[in-house]
């Protein structure tokens, strides 16, 4: 999901279990997820985790059936344009990697 309202870009990813029995989400690390955008040329502009430290243990996450999570953040963007979101879940044992292009006024 990508939200441009009021001047501050939004990203969400969510990530469902649609299956009937609770699944166990593997993280080598306290890094869960990650955002990047890209501009109209496939250039990275920003990355969420860039600077950030994040412990180096590993992490689980349980989700139960039927249930979901979201992680979302927010961007504050240099210039309007056109740009490419890739949002990414960074679970070892379920990796998810999405792209949504959106554009800026």
């Amino acid at each position: 999901m990508v939200d441009t309202a009021k001047g501050t870009v939004r990203f969400a990813i969510e990530v469902a279990n649609e299956s009937g029995k609770r699944v166990e989400l593997l993280f080598p690390d306290g890094r869960t997820h990650d955002f990047a955008v890209l501009d109209s040329v496939g250039h990275e502009v920003w990355r969420w985790s860039e600077g950030r430290m994040f412990t180096q243990g590993m992490r689980n996450r349980l989700l139960d059936a039927h249930d979901s999570t979201v992680y979302d953040e927010r961007w504050e963007p240099p210039a309007p344009g056109r740009y490419t979101l890739v949002a990414q879940l960074n679970s070892d044992n379920y990796p998810v990697r999405q792209r949504v292009d959106f554009a800026l006024r």
